[in-house]
């Protein structure tokens, strides 16, 4: 299903694109549209001799082979697969059939999107804007993330209501949907300002998405190392830290740089336990803060509210000083968010295996496996296959 929500591009997910050769492609888009992204991955594979099969699904899989078969009866059978099918996510379940699977949250997304033009035109509607700058409002139980996205001549707006249950979802088992009928929206933001209030009204239907988490997964991969699990898949966060797709990312280009120029005669138990052990500590630790995060932008305790303004007002004004990335530094701090920010997944992959970057390809026995992900060539696995869902 189509959102046409956004997504912003975090500087660290910025240096993969660039190293993978793909920032030319979306250098005029810092916040846009999901399917921008996605069209971009999916031109950029295809030019790199990825085949995509679309409209298709999975009817069976087997972990030991392994394999899948389609709908259509054919069986494809690889030396790994890496499952990136989202939240819901069939590998897992079949993977770890004992584990409770993914969490739906009392928190949902309603996102608008309405013409920039037409916001800069109208003005009630101008209110909305900050220059080209994000702009996060909080209350009570509830709060919008707005983004201008003039590549795309969109405004986004994602109305977050933390404390939605499922009792008062008209439709709850529809986690992701269309709506047009918007008077639950109205009624909980009627006492935001008149922007705000006039463009939930302007808008004739929103996307909406039900938050959820995946968490405490067993393994990210099979016994044997050849069905490896990344993204929402393994670690799906609530979008308050802006980091949930780049953590995928990461996942993607870690295992990338783990893979390169394995075989199939390769270990790949021991090099999917070390994608593990480099990705698992920091996507926890992007969850845990998401967490925060979500409780700090709808807290309703006065002395809770205090600290998160005066962390927010600190945080402004030490923006531009000079700081050294710290993971243990506080959340809020420069120091904490240098480390988000300029987090270099190729380094930490050389850190944790020792070796300098000329000897990196050195890591795996030679084969022809994989393609290093290096003067901005994508990775493609000849003998990999690839499971993702788009949104």
């Amino acid at each position: 299903m189509k959102s046409g929500s956004g997504i912003q591009l975090q500087p660290n997910v910025a240096r993969i694109l660039d190293i993978w050769g793909m920032m030319e492609d979306l250098k005029e888009v810092t916040y846009g549209l999901r399917r921008v992204l996605k069209d971009t991955f999916r031109q950029s594979a295809i030019r790199h001799g990825a085949k995509i099969l679309e409209g298709v699904n999975i009817s069976t899989f087997d972990q030991n082979a392994p394999s899948i078969t389609l709908d259509d009866g054919s069986v494809i059978t690889c030396d790994l697969f890496v499952a990136a099918d989202g939240s819901a996510s069939r590998i897992r379940q079949a993977l770890f059939p004992h584990h409770h699977g993914r969490e739906v949250l009392n928190k949902t997304v309603w996102q608008i999107s309405l013409p920039l033009d037409v916001v800069r035109k109208d003005d009630p509607l101008r209110g909305l804007l900050d220059e080209h700058h994000n702009v996060i409002t909080v209350a009570p139980g509830r709060s919008i993330f707005a983004s201008p996205s003039p590549s795309q001549n969109t405004y986004d707006l994602q109305l977050i209501d933390h404390e939605h249950t499922l009792e008062q979802d008209p439709n709850p088992t529809a986690l992701n949907e269309r709506v047009f009928d918007l008077e639950w929206v109205k009624s909980r933001f009627s006492d935001f300002d008149a922007a705000t209030r006039k463009a939930i009204v302007s808008a004739e239907s929103a996307f909406k998405w039900r938050l959820v988490e995946v968490f405490d997964l067993p393994s990210w991969s099979s016994e044997n190392g050849e069905v490896i699990i990344l993204g929402d898949a393994a670690h799906a966060m609530t979008p308050y830290s802006g980091q949930g797709t780049a953590m995928g990312l990461e996942d993607a280009a870690v295992l990338s740089e783990l893979l390169t120029n394995a075989s199939s005669g390769s270990d790949l138990r021991s090099l999917t336990k070390a994608y593990e052990n480099l990705r698992r500590p920091r996507c926890e630790t992007f969850l845990q803060l998401a967490r925060a995060y979500g409780a700090s932008w709808s807290a309703e305790d006065a002395e809770q509210i205090r600290r998160r303004n005066a962390t927010w007002k600190r945080a402004h004004e030490q923006r531009h000083q000079p700081v050294r990335a710290d993971s243990r530094a506080p959340p809020g701090s420069a120091a904490f968010g240098q480390w988000i920010e300029t987090y270099d997944v190729f380094e930490a992959v050389r850190r944790r295996t020792g070796e300098a970057e000329e000897d990196i390809q050195n890591l795996m026995p030679k084969g022809s496996f994989g393609i290093h992900a290096d003067a901005g060539k994508p990775i493609y696995l000849a003998k990999c296959y690839a499971i993702g869902i788009w949104v």
